[in-house]
């Protein structure tokens, strides 16, 4: 028999498929007794098979007992087993579990990286602007990791991540708080808003939590993958166009209401969105993805260790596993970021383990084989 799962192991293809009509067909049998071999049952007495959902769902009965075991994507709990037999095609949202952060589905393509040298407020970590290619479909999340979500996986493992650089508006700087947390950032958030004062490792494992719990591989996105995401087909600066002056209507920025709570000494957007700090995630329009708060808000890890430049970046759209790993790339800039951090191909590099207010995250999904990019 496979492994036994874990108390607190919940089948992400049983939750999805829960309440879903079931649609029986028979020639699913022969599936499901490959799928009950793998779990260790060769000889298992099939009692019904039936497609739910991207799911195949099927009961079984080994040696007279109902098995609860995992081997690979296949689970079973209780003698009712189940496994993805199709991964969400591109341009469809899903959700794996309960706790699991909503995912949006994007198609394999190419798009131009980094900045051109014309473009304001750019920096020279955002050339050479090259072309980049997503060789195959991903899912990302639709929001940026919530308190919620990390509250879930923080009441499952008991992961701790005490203290956190804060900004003191009272003081005008920042400063290091031992008592700061994910839960209590220094400035009011709830459940719905993003996680903060997460490092690169915190994010890196809540998603092998993630994974623990579905079966999927969830990641941190790559740079390439976080900024084709963010554009969304554009070309421009912003994904709603090259200037700043209309942020505040998209994304929470570091704006007149930012400027007079916190007391931030920089340049501002000169608009009011409203949140001097974090907002709730998706109170902004969406971009064509269907992805909210790619600008602003918070700044997202990547899986990526920082490099200086684009030179010798992958083409294939790949994290980079060279350069300078003690530092993780963040990108699409903060509630308290100046007009040159809210744009697609801002960047900025942030220790793996430092955990700071403005810094938060979302994860990315690897999905089955499926369409490749055209060359």
């Amino acid at each position: 028999m496979g492994r036994l799962l874990p108390g607190a192991l919940l089948c992400a293809a049983l939750v999805v498929a829960a309440g879903l009509a079931a649609a029986k067909d028979p020639d699913l049998s022969e599936q499901a007794l490959q799928a009950a071999a793998s779990v260790g049952c060769p000889a298992g007495i099939i009692e019904e098979s039936r497609r739910e959902g991207a799911f195949l769902v099927f009961d079984v009965r080994c040696g007279g007992e109902a098995p609860t075991v995992s081997a690979g994507a296949v689970f079973c709990r209780d003698g009712t087993c189940a496994f993805r037999v199709a991964e969400p095609a591109p341009g469809t949202a899903f959700r794996d579990c309960p706790h699991c952060p909503e995912m949006a589905t994007l198609p394999p393509g190419s798009f131009v990286m980094g900045s051109p040298e014309r473009e304001g407020g750019r920096g020279q970590d955002e050339g050479p602007a090259h072309k980049a290619r997503i060789v195959a479909p991903f899912a990302i999340a639709r929001h940026e990791t919530t308190r919620a979500e990390f509250a879930a996986f923080v009441r499952d493992t008991g992961h701790e991540s005490a203290g956190c650089g804060i900004w003191d508006h009272r003081a005008r700087k920042r400063t290091f708080a031992d008592t700061a947390d994910w839960f209590a950032p220094g400035f009011t958030q709830d459940d719905g808003h993003p996680v903060v004062c997460v490092s690169w490792e915190d994010a890196r494992a809540y998603a092998d939590w993630l994974s623990a719990k579905t079966g999927a591989a969830y990641r941190l996105p790559s740079e390439a993958e976080w900024e084709y995401a963010a554009r969304a087909g554009t070309v421009s600066a912003r994904f709603w166009g090259e200037g700043h002056d209309r942020a505040c209507a998209y994304a929470n920025v570091h704006d007149l209401t930012g400027k007079q709570q916190n007391k931030l000494r920089w340049e501002p957007h000169f608009c009011d969105d409203g949140f001097g700090w974090t907002s709730p995630v998706g109170s902004f329009p969406p971009n064509s993805f269907g992805l909210y708060d790619m600008l602003g808000n918070v700044w997202e890890w990547t899986e990526d260790c920082w490099n200086d430049d684009y030179k010798g970046a992958p083409a294939s759209g790949a994290a980079r596993t060279d350069g300078n790993c003690a530092y993780r790339a963040i990108r699409g800039g903060s509630w308290m970021d100046p007009p040159r951090g809210a744009r697609s191909a801002g960047r900025a590099a942030e220790r793996a383990g430092a955990r700071n207010d403005p810094v938060g995250f979302r994860v990315a999904r690897s999905l089955g084989a499926g369409l490749r990019a055209p060359e």
